[in-house]
């Protein structure tokens, strides 16, 4: 049985090498961080995030007096000194600032999901680039597979480079060239 399993590898091998497959490796995160449209929305992406983490502050600094004011609202609605009308009305005005407390969070709540959604669609995007630039350049370089260089540590063709050069192919003129990341250096031959 064992000779068989021998056999059959051997000759799955020989069936390889005869058709001369073409196999080409591409390092797909250095061709996705040196695409000008990854670098370009990664700022702009930046930048909203900063934005967000500014209002985040504005805001606990608005709901910590809210919540002060709503505090002492509380306290006057429950003082059996005021009158009646004045211990209603403190009990309204603790429900308004509450009210508004909530409308602050479920606003904020809307943005960092709209940006959460933004990021995600940015990243879908990047990586749609990224594989429709693999499968032409395979093509046109005749390749009959592409493997990700993390999972094929070798190959006679790397098409990566190939593939910045055509993703950055689509960058606006008005915006400066991204500088490509260096690849990773070669290990020693041993």
């Amino acid at each position: 049985m064992k000779k068989v399993f021998v056999l059959i590898a051997a000759l799955v091998m020989s069936a390889s090498v005869a058709s001369a497959e073409k196999i080409g490796i591409v390092d797909g995160p250095r061709a996705s961080q040196s695409y000008w449209k990854l670098q370009a929305e990664t700022k702009t992406l930046s930048e909203e995030q900063q934005r967000l983490q500014d209002l985040q502050q504005q805001i606990r600094g608005s709901i910590d007096q809210l919540s002060k004011e709503i505090e002492a609202s509380q306290q006057d609605a429950s003082n059996p000194g005021l009158s009646e009308e004045r211990r209603a009305a403190a009990k309204k005005d603790a429900e308004d600032k509450n009210q508004q407390i909530q409308q602050y969070q479920s606003s904020f709540q809307m943005q960092v999901q709209r940006f959460q959604r933004r990021q995600q669609d940015m990243q879908l995007q990047i990586e749609t680039d990224v594989l429709a630039s693999v499968k032409k350049v395979a093509k046109v370089q005749d390749l009959d597979a592409v493997f990700l260089a993390q999972a094929c540590p070798y190959a006679k063709i790397d098409i990566t480079d190939l593939v910045v050069e055509d993703l950055n192919s689509t960058q606006p003129k008005d915006t400066a060239p991204a500088p490509a990341p260096a690849a990773a250096p070669a290990p020693a031959a041993q």
